[in-house]
């Protein structure tokens, strides 16, 4: 039987909702981590991406890496697009509230290609 680990020792899921203007292609964010935090610190934040769009992405980490995976994601954004601004719209424990967050912002219907 697996030992079951009490409640506050659980690391809980967070889920964050942000922007980049200008939109960027792409996001490499493990190897920002990697550059960052190095090997045993990338396995620590353990974030991932779960849908960008250019402007608009989700990512997810955990409660006790938030600060060190939003780090991590702003150094991800190319050189070039320095200039711009980057913006942590919210931050959620569940994706259902991150969905309701997106078609409040109108980010959600059938054309936009930032779906989960």
């Amino acid at each position: 039987m697996k030992p079951k680990i009490p409640i506050d020792l659980r690391e809980r899921e967070r889920y964050v909702l942000f922007a980049i203007d200008p939109p960027v292609e792409r996001i490499n964010l493990s190897a920002s981590m990697l550059r960052l935090f190095g090997l045993m610190g990338e396995l620590h934040v353990s974030a991932k991406m779960l849908a960008f769009n250019g402007s608009h992405g989700i990512m997810k980490t955990t409660n006790r890496a938030l600060s060190h995976a939003i780090l991590s994601l702003v150094l991800a954004i190319p050189s070039s697009s320095k200039n711009g601004s980057f913006r942590v719209l919210r931050i959620s424990g569940t994706l259902r509230k991150i969905r309701e967050e997106l078609k409040a912002l109108g980010l959600d219907h059938s054309g936009s290609p930032l779906h989960l």
